[in-house]
């Protein structure tokens, strides 16, 4: 019931805040909203459409099978390399969804990460450069992988055949249907851009950033870096347009 109240409370502080910074919140939500129109939809859509007929034609299911063929993941659990390639080439949330699905949703740290086309097409479009990004890419997925082997290395799998019952039960999705949950999950995406850059802007007015930055000014990390690393902790593009925003070392900008 506290919990309840707590969120009452916060949900009255933001209503306050857009009230007092209508400016700068109108300001945000434009931002964010071209951020998804411009970069996010037309780059994410397609792709997530492409996924879903790969995955209602089986897609899921052969490349289990393949990945178990390889000995590089003969040492991982029979469901992990499956999940984690999909959700490392269609990217978030389908890695999130996919866990979800086979009913391994404790998987989910692990393998809903940035697929590479947002990873090359939204924040190569921000930087300007496609080239620039692809350090981003090696070491987005190379750092998953390692984590996953570290943590999952030395485990066994029983639970494939759950998982292999889970997905014959599942029906294969139309080609309509897939085209509307995919603008379904757009939206919710361009949602959370919005809302959560214009929380970003009030907590940035109200000086919250600038009290975190001062003592991290003292080990030599800039202000803009600080408020990337903010935005992008409320939401992960934001984060990425806050840094390459920030007029920060090309080399501090793609770490």
């Amino acid at each position: 019931m506290k919990s309840r109240y707590w969120v009452g409370f916060l949900g009255l502080c933001f209503m306050i805040g857009l009230l007092f910074c209508s400016q700068t919140a109108q300001a945000a939500a434009r931002e964010g909203l071209s951020l998804w129109w411009e970069a996010v939809l037309p780059t994410l859509f397609p792709f997530y459409v492409g996924t879903g007929l790969l995955l209602s034609g089986g897609g899921f299911e052969a490349l289990g099978r393949l990945c178990s063929r390889l000995p590089f993941f003969r040492k991982l659990p029979s469901a992990l390399p499956g999940l984690f390639l999909l959700g490392a080439g269609a990217g978030y949330p389908m890695g999130a969804r996919l866990s979800a699905e086979t009913g391994l949703p404790s998987l989910a740290p692990y393998v809903n990460l940035a697929s590479p086309v947002f990873i090359i097409g939204v924040i190569g479009g921000l930087l300007g450069s496609v080239k620039m990004s692809l350090p981003i890419l090696f070491g987005h997925i190379l750092s998953a992988l390692i984590l996953l082997i570290l943590r999952f290395a030395k485990m066994d799998s029983p639970r494939a055949g759950a998982i292999r019952k889970r997905k014959t039960e599942a029906s294969p999705l139309t080609l309509p249907e897939i085209i509307s949950e995919g603008m379904l999950t757009m939206l919710k995406i361009g949602g959370s851009i919005v809302f959560f850059l214009v929380l970003s802007s009030l907590l940035e007015k109200v000086g919250l950033f600038s009290l975190f930055s001062r003592p991290l000014a003292y080990l030599g990390i800039p202000q803009q870096v600080v408020h990337g690393l903010f935005t992008g902790f409320f939401e992960f593009t934001g984060g990425c347009k806050a840094i390459i925003d920030g007029d920060l070392p090309l080399r501090l900008t793609l770490g």
